[in-house]
């Protein structure tokens, strides 16, 4: 356990190939250890390995199917390769085994939006948003799936509650700024 514990801190600080690594012992002391292999999958698929995360999420499910991490980390995976369908599948099971999982929700909600899939974005923004309040990333998506689909009221309100829950370095606080700023003023958001 101290590996995984190690890889998680270095994963958190930025060091995905000393994370790695750190999994890689984890792994050997216990090949069964399904939350070391789906964070090593993270930390692939961090530093740019798409396949070999899908592959090591492909394992910690054969080992335990009920391990909705897994689910979630493979979905993520899957929806960075542009399979959609596959990664909101994914986000389906994990939902299943946990209801209660904001981060499935928020992603399954990005899926549906990359599909043009507003109304099921919305529902799964909201769905998250209804387990964690205060998520300025999923209040700053839905808003900008309502201005798609015409509620420009309901998009300045989304924005102006992330901007309210986000701290004040949150990388897309000046992005959401502008987004206001031209509801405002009338402005189409340009793709």
């Amino acid at each position: 356990m101290l590996a995984l514990r190690r890889g998680q801190e270095l994963f958190a600080k930025g060091d995905a190939k000393g994370a790695i690594a750190e999994f890689d012992h984890a792994i050997a002391a216990d090949p069964s250890n399904v939350e070391a292999i789906v964070s090593r999958a993270v930390a692939y698929h961090a530093s740019g390995d798409v396949e070999r995360a899908i592959a090591e999420c492909d394992r910690a499910i054969q080992l335990d199917a009920t391990y909705a991490p897994a689910w979630m980390a493979r979905g993520f995976a899957k929806r960075q390769q542009k399979d959609l369908n596959g990664a909101i599948a994914d986000y389906d099971k994990a939902i299943e085994l946990n209801a209660n999982y904001v981060e499935a929700y928020f992603n399954r909600g990005r899926a549906r939006a990359a599909k043009d899939d507003v109304d099921g974005a919305i529902a799964d923004y909201t769905e998250a948003l209804k387990r964690k309040e205060k998520y300025p990333e999923a209040l700053a998506d839905r808003a900008r799936a309502k201005e798609k689909m015409g509620d420009k009221p309901g998009a300045m309100g989304d924005y102006a509650q992330a901007l309210r829950v986000a701290p004040k370095d949150w990388p897309q606080r000046e992005k959401v700024q502008d987004r206001m700023k031209a509801l405002w003023s009338g402005k189409e958001e340009r793709k």
